[in-house]
This record gives C-alpha cells, sequence and structure tokens, in this order.
C-alpha cells in the first residue's frame, strides 16, 4: 500500500562483481528476517557498516545462507524497493 509517507526508488546494481538477480535481501517474511539476521552474525561488528561485497562475497562462500530464503519468490511486476532520503 503506497501512503505517499516516503520517496521509493528501487535500487540497480551497476557493479557485476556484486549483483546477484536471486539474492533476497528484503525483510518481508520470517526467512527473510533469518537470512539478514545470519549476515549479521557473521559480518557486524558492532562499529562499522559493512558493504554489499561483503555480503556478496559471504553467501558465494556459504550457500547454506541463500537457502534460507531461497524458496520465497518476489510478487510478479513488484520490483524491490528502497526508501529515498
Amino acid at each position: 500500500m503506497d501512503t505517499d509517507q516516503f520517496k521509493w526508488d528501487a535500487l540497480k546494481v551497476q557493479d557485476e562483481s556484486v549483483n546477484w538477480h536471486n539474492l533476497r535481501l528484503t525483510v518481508d517474511y520470517p526467512e527473510d528476517f533469518s537470512l539478514v539476521e545470519r549476515i549479521f552474525e557473521e559480518l557486524w561488528d558492532h562499529k562499522t557498516v559493512f558493504p554489499l561485497s561483503d555480503i556478496v562475497s559471504l553467501c558465494r562462500k556459504h550457500p547454506e545462507i541463500v537457502a534460507i530464503n531461497e524458496h520465497v519468490l518476489q510478487k510478479a511486476g513488484i520490483p524491490i524497493k528502497l526508501k529515498g532520503v
């Protein structure tokens, strides 16, 4: 539902080294939260923000992380969006 309270736009990844079309990095379902939680457990040092390249590298090294939510499908025709500033 669009409330017009936020600006939204689709994230387009230009860097092919991190472009992974089937990697679901949104939190719409409990499985999505579990995946993001696992990523944070592995990467967050409680001080700094980690880049997308670290997430992709981690997921490539540990396919069991990607398997957490790989069965969840993005709704057709609805792009994943990020809140704009």
